[in-house]
């Protein structure tokens, strides 16, 4: 009889595990993915000469994330949008892409980068002598990223 009891009491204690493993499941899944699905929203801003340059997008890439909102120009301003990938994908969690426009009189490259741990990234390249840039990019899920162009 006490031999019957005590596997009756292992199998509560087991079935009270699981359920306790399932309520911290519905509690912590979300916080992983709501990292993993954290957003940068990027805007560049167009000073002086480079604003009457003309801008024609050459690429836009993602190594990793997507682009909720693809690069596009309106004035002065260039701005697109990013998300990481959800729960189970190959970069969870991870945003890093690029975006190159022409000029006319040499090409602008905007790259960034959310990691899962670790600092926020960003950095402009740009071939056109006449132009200089620099960015800044804040810290978090929810990052914003703003990059200059003067020329």
């Amino acid at each position: 009889m006490n031999k019957l009891l005590k596997i009756d009491y292992k199998g509560q204690t087991t079935v009270l595990s699981v359920i306790l493993v399932l309520v911290g499941m519905i509690f912590l899944v979300p916080a992983i993915t709501g990292k993993a699905e954290a957003v940068i929203n990027a805007t560049v801003l167009l000073h002086g000469q480079a604003a009457k340059l003309t801008w024609t997008l050459l690429a836009a890439k993602m190594y990793c994330g997507v682009f909720t909102r693809q690069p596009t120009q309106k004035g002065d301003q260039i701005g697109w949008n990013t998300r990481g990938v959800g729960y189970g994908e190959t970069c969870v969690g991870h945003e890093e892409g690029f975006v190159k426009y022409g000029t006319g009189a040499g090409d602008v490259t905007f790259d960034f980068k959310n990691p899962f741990i670790g600092t926020n990234t960003c950095k402009i390249t740009v071939q056109n002598p006449a132009l200089r840039g620099d960015c800044s990019i804040a810290q978090g899920n929810f990052a914003s990223a703003f990059y200059n162009v003067r020329g």
